[in-house]
């Protein structure tokens, strides 16, 4: 048996699998985000390891067999600090966070933007893990200076399972503290901006087994003491093997709290213009190709939690379905805690443009899972530009769960979307602990072995795609008319 653990954004989860692939158990816990000011997005650490040794006893005591490997997924760019105790510091700050645009524009001056995107492979962006400390230098320097160690979110929670803190590759690229060619931390940045070089510990990779199971965790949860534990990978790359996704060229979108469109590289390449990301990828010596937008499913979640609080996703999306293509008229930008691809703003919002009175509630609910859909293709469409460019499309996380949300990518991408339902990031994680336990060889594998693609294959409607295309002109231009930087 393997353990995959996910700390996701709005919530965490263990599936605990066979070496077939088959899902013996699983469970997960949601939380929230704490946001004590306009664009701040953090939470408590603590409750991540709550939930996770939940999550852990939950599918221990309803499956059986020995646990022969562990290995964990986790939201990026978020960072932890914490004592020589390995105690939080205070709350993590949050990927959504949108806090330091003031930061990344201080950095890049004192660094020198050139020199930044060619080390790190990446536009700095507010929730970023070095503006996050930057700020943290500002605003509380008394924190960064009784720093033993700074983590990513999954690391941190690794380091309470097994005693031993450190980094992993993946993550560490997506924090923009990160030389991704070279394979180590940025020192010269990380001096210049005055963040002390003695807080970042030693980066690994996901196969690496980083400890073992502590005895009282193990005791904790209902398991042996001693299981190996591997560091795995950032969420959207274990989404990816997860899914399937591990060879070169393939085109993976993935809808969870937040949303990404993906390939994998056999060398480090990026836009032009850096309005792209280019991570190492968890599978040792690849690198990841990837766009985001920042509100997917959290922009989903917003609507429902706020405004039909009682209805399942299930039944949004069967009311969505009712309505026609372009919902009459109707566009949303799901720019509600900034954004990231291709416009790396901060400061923009979440709009609805065109509401009138025939407007419900079922038409909102479309107009959102088009929205999202429509600024995942803007990295598409820069992924075309880099001459990459998918037969099909792998579609991950929620997107895939809906039928009308893969209809939605199939008619706005204009390419076959395949969805993927039983692959997760926590599938990807239980894979990732298969491989560096030697249970498979290779992650293709164990993708062999453990991935069972879906039958299900959304084509897209020319017409439908006509329409969209018209809309994304018009998507693109109502962010244009109302930025405010």
């Amino acid at each position: 048996m393997l353990l995959g653990i996910d700390i996701g954004t709005s919530g965490s989860k263990a599936v605990l699998m066979d070496l077939d692939g088959s899902v013996m158990a699983s469970h997960s816990e949601e939380y929230g985000i704490t946001t004590r000011s306009p664009g701040w997005a953090e939470q408590d650490p603590e409750i991540w390891v709550d939930k996770v040794l939940h999550c852990i006893r939950t599918v221990v005591s309803t499956g059986t067999g020995e646990v022969r490997g562990i290995a964990l997924s986790g939201q990026m760019h978020g960072i932890v600090l914490v004592d020589k105790e390995g105690n939080p510091l205070r709350d993590a700050i949050l990927w959504a966070d949108s806090r330091t645009g003031r930061e990344v524009e201080e950095i890049q001056s004192l660094v020198g933007e050139k020199t930044l995107r060619a080390t790190t492979m990446n536009r700095l962006a507010a929730g970023y893990g070095l503006a996050s400390l930057y700020w943290l230098r500002k605003h509380e320097p008394a924190i960064v200076d009784r720093a033993a160690c700074v983590l990513c979110p999954k690391d941190f929670v690794r380091g309470r399972l097994t005693g031993v803190f450190s980094q992993e590759a993946s993550d560490a690229s997506a924090t923009c503290c990160y030389d991704v060619g070279s394979g180590d931390w940025a020192w010269d940045i990380l001096k210049t901006v005055d963040i002390p070089h003695g807080i970042f510990p030693r980066v690994r990779h996901s196969t690496d087994q980083a400890g073992t199971l502590r005895s009282e965790i193990a005791a904790m949860c209902g398991l042996r003491a001693g299981i190996p534990v591997f560091h795995g990978g950032a969420d959207s790359g274990m989404a990816g093997i997860g899914a399937g996704v591990v060879g070169e060229g393939t085109i993976g979108l993935n809808i969870g709290s937040g949303g990404q469109v993906s390939t994998i590289l056999g060398e480090p390449k990026c836009d032009r213009e850096f309005r792209t990301s280019t991570f190492c990828h968890p599978i040792p010596g690849y690198w990841m190709l990837q766009g985001s937008t920042l509100c997917a499913g959290l922009a989903l979640k917003w609507f429902r939690d706020n405004f039909c609080p009682e209805s399942s996703y299930e039944s949004l999306s069967a009311m969505a379905a009712e309505i026609q293509p372009g919902s009459e008229g109707l566009l949303f930008l799901p720019y509600l805690t900034g954004e990231r691809t291709p416009w790396y703003d901060p400061y923009a919002r979440g709009i609805f443009a065109g509401l009138s009175l025939k407007h419900g509630i079922p038409h909102m609910v479309r107009a959102i899972m088009e929205g999202v859909v429509m600024a995942l293709e803007q990295s598409y469409s820069l992924f075309r530009d880099m001459g990459i460019e998918g037969k099909q499309i792998i579609s991950m996380g929620g997107g895939a769960r809906s039928s009308l949300w893969a209809q939605i990518q199939a008619d706005i991408f204009g390419v076959p979307v395949i969805p993927i339902t039983d692959g997760d990031a926590c599938i990807g994680a239980a894979m990732t602990a298969g491989v560096g336990a030697n249970l498979f060889g290779s992650f293709q594998e164990a993708c062999d072995i453990m991935v069972h693609p879906g039958r299900r294959r959304f084509e897209p409607n020319a017409t439908t795609n006509d329409l969209y295309t018209t809309l994304k002109g018009q998507f693109r231009n109502l962010y244009l008319n109302t930025q405010t930087v």
